[in-house]
């Protein structure tokens, strides 16, 4: 049987802690909060797998609910230290103890592996949930937890080769595809060759076992004498990891991340290496490709932000321009009533009144079309909303007091946004419902609200002059008018402006009605925290 020498056993843990020190804390910490988070969704896919698994089955159905429940608590509270508190030392040795445990009741490393696939399997979509916005944190998420995972992985291979031996070894590993695991003797020679490592690396174990596993590494890395500095470094720190190109035997390269741990006998002589290999060039190429994305995205970002200074100055230049001629027409239109009133007949008089009039309607829409351009490009200030307090503002701002209008506010469910968008958004629909009652002798507004499970639904109603519900997607289109601006005055953007503040908070808008009998607007906003 072959072991770790205490000084070398000493060397190899200084090694393997700041292995685990030097990960992204940032991007650790990012992992345990979504690992926290789906931590009973793990343990549950991992027990039901476990439970029929030939090898676990046994072993879980000999343990108490009460001890497994200790067990567990015990290993998720290491975990947290380690991953929070930085204190490694003693997760490293309770998941040295797991490699130890499995290989004395004769578990394969293989079958252990199964299990541990089930915490990618359910880390990853959450891992994209919680951070596919920021395509940089959930690289560094991701990057921390296969990380993380190839970590315990090599510390229970390592404790499961020394507690094997060789020969009970070549049996056990021979079933792990996912990993090439074989030995080393104390010059470089390979001496044992698994299925993994021959699937990875493409050579029989034939072909393969009696050569100096420098055949892996490309001609550059030889040249250098990378693959001796690596033994070096396995015998005199204990343990190497490393990440880099190795080859197949086709010729083709694989990003491999790759650990070689040195073996020796009782007397703390050298006889050999153990090596564990996994090929990460899937992994590479998935971060490449997502900074790919982020820089697709910085560039978009920075051509965003190009496009909304143009339009400021457009606006600006819209507003200025614009306004500059309409206050001169409507100038020397109100000259000419008050100086030369006299000298104008009635149709001269009202020809100016009319010049007036659609000048002011002019200003009125050029202020519509900057609000609404505005609209896309204003920062959302969200916070808790009462929209109660929201809707009797907006009602005593729009009524008519010369009008019999009678406004019903229901008891509205509180929601969450931009209390300055929400309230413009109110401002409108009342505002449509108070023009398009006026036919009416006594006009009956209802205001209402409800709670549904993932959002929150309001609504304005109106007993008005409703419309053609064949033409309802026309309302909310900038400029679209179902009734002429003769019956009733507008620049048809209010309720396009509606529309964009409520998808601005990622809400709906809808609209429904009938002619003659009033018209129901309906819009959603999602129930956040």
């Amino acid at each position: 049987m072959m072991a770790v020498s205490s000084e070398g056993e000493r060397t190899q843990r200084d090694s393997v802690m700041g292995g685990f020190a030097a990960l992204d804390r940032g991007a650790l910490l990012d992992f345990w909060a979504v690992y926290e988070s789906q931590y009973d969704r793990v343990q549950e896919a991992a027990l039901s797998l476990a439970a029929d698994h030939p090898e676990f089955g046994p072993l879980l159905r000999a343990m108490s609910p009460a001890q497994m429940a200790i067990e567990n608590e015990r290993s998720r509270d290491l975990l947290r230290r380690a991953l929070v508190d930085g204190e490694w030392e003693a997760y490293i040795a309770n998941t040295r103890s797991q490699g130890s445990v499995y290989a004395k009741l004769g578990v394969s490393f293989g079958g252990w592996y199964e299990v541990v696939r089930v915490l990618q399997h359910v880390l990853l979509p959450a891992l994209v949930d919680a951070y596919g916005s920021t395509p940089p944190r959930l690289v560094g998420a991701i990057g921390a937890m296969m990380s993380f995972i190839d970590g315990a992985m090599t510390l229970i291979a390592e404790e499961y080769l020394r507690t094997k031996e060789e020969d009970r070894f070549r049996l056990l590993v021979e079933a792990i595809q996912d990993y090439a695991i074989f030995m080393l003797d104390a010059r470089g020679i390979v001496t044992s060759w698994n299925a993994g490592a021959r699937a990875l690396k493409g050579y029989e174990a034939a072909e393969i076992i009696g050569k100096h596993f420098s055949i892996f590494y490309p001609p550059e890395d030889r040249l250098r004498g990378k693959p001796e500095e690596e033994i070096r470094a396995a015998a005199t720190e204990g343990r190497w990891a490393d990440e880099g190109w190795r080859l197949r035997k086709d010729g083709s390269r694989f990003w491999a991340y790759v650990v070689l741990t040195a073996i020796r006998n009782v007397h703390g002589d050298l006889v050999g290496f153990a090596k564990v290999t996994r090929d990460l060039t899937e992994r590479v190429k998935a971060e490449s490709d997502l900074q790919a994305t982020v820089a697709r995205l910085e560039e978009r970002t920075r051509q965003l932000e190009e496009a909304n200074a143009e339009l400021d100055g457009f606006t600006y230049s819209v507003s200025h321009d614009l306004r500059a001629p309409l206050r001169a027409i409507d100038g020397f239109a109100r000259v000419l009533i008050e100086d030369h009133g006299p000298l104008l007949d009635d149709e001269g008089k009202r020809t100016v009144q009319v010049i007036c009039r659609n000048t002011q309607k002019m200003g009125q829409l050029i202020d519509d079309l900057l609000n609404f351009a505005r609209l896309g490009r204003q920062e959302m200030r969200v916070a808790p909303l009462d929209m109660v307090a929201l809707v009797n503002g907006a009602v005593d701002e729009v009524l008519d007091p010369a009008r019999s209008i009678d406004v019903r506010v229901a008891k509205l469910p509180p929601a969450v946004g931009d209390a300055a968008l929400i309230r413009q958004a109110w401002l409108n629909l009342l505002a449509n419902a108070v023009k398009y009652t006026r036919p009416r002798s006594r006009a009956v507004i209802e205001v209402t609200g409800e709670a549904g499970p993932g959002e929150v639904v309001y609504a304005v109603q109106d007993n008005g002059v409703g419309f053609d519900p064949q033409y309802k997607n026309k309302l909310f289109g900038v400029f679209q008018r179902l009734h002429g601006a003769s019956e009733f005055e507008g620049t048809g953007v209010g309720l396009a402006l509606v529309q964009r503040i409520v998808r601005r908070h990622g809400g709906w808008v809808q609209a429904e009605g009938t002619p003659g009998e009033g018209a129901k607007f309906s819009f959603a906003l999602p129930r956040r925290a």
